[in-house]
């Protein structure tokens, strides 16, 4: 018994201390790759002064809840480099220089994107757009069509 407790006390030191002592978590250290393949993404950014926005898009969406987890599409709320996820559990996601370049995110203007569950983006905005809109547009996506098609015969 001493044995593997021990080895296992030897893996925790290894693997678990430099993350431990860089002061990361598993949300910050998978960045949003996490979620591909698994959920769509909204990622909707502002600058720092303007919110009202922002909060105004997330609100309308809290109304479509039902067709949002049909659709699998999880919410991030994007400001100073960090992504909240505003519906489901709450996470936080420390986005890394290469996804900020790879989404085209910035800190200086109001967007909002949208991303597949391939993990590219599909449609950016500049203005809120509908939660009708979003929906349609996923709806209109091969692998949404698969869902829907699999849905109805089982």
């Amino acid at each position: 018994m001493w044995p593997v407790v021990y080895c296992g006390l030897m893996i925790f030191i290894l693997l678990g201390i430099p993350k431990i002592a860089s002061g990361q978590d598993a949300s910050s250290t998978k960045g949003l790759e996490q979620f591909a393949w698994k959920n769509r993404m909204m990622m909707i950014s502002d600058p720092l002064d303007e919110k009202e926005r922002a909060q105004a898009m997330i609100k309308h969406f809290f109304s479509k809840l039902e067709a949002m987890d049909d659709r699998q599409l999880l919410l991030f709320y994007v400001q100073d480099g960090t992504a909240d996820m505003v519906n489901g559990s709450s996470v936080k996601v420390e986005l890394r220089a290469g996804e900020l370049k790879k989404y085209g995110i910035s800190r200086k203007a109001f967007q909002v994107i949208l991303i597949g569950l391939d993990g590219q983006v599909k449609r950016k905005w500049s203005e809120s757009p509908s939660p009708q809109e979003v929906c349609d547009i996923i709806d209109a996506m091969p692998m949404r069509i698969n869902e829907v098609r699999y849905k109805k015969t089982n």
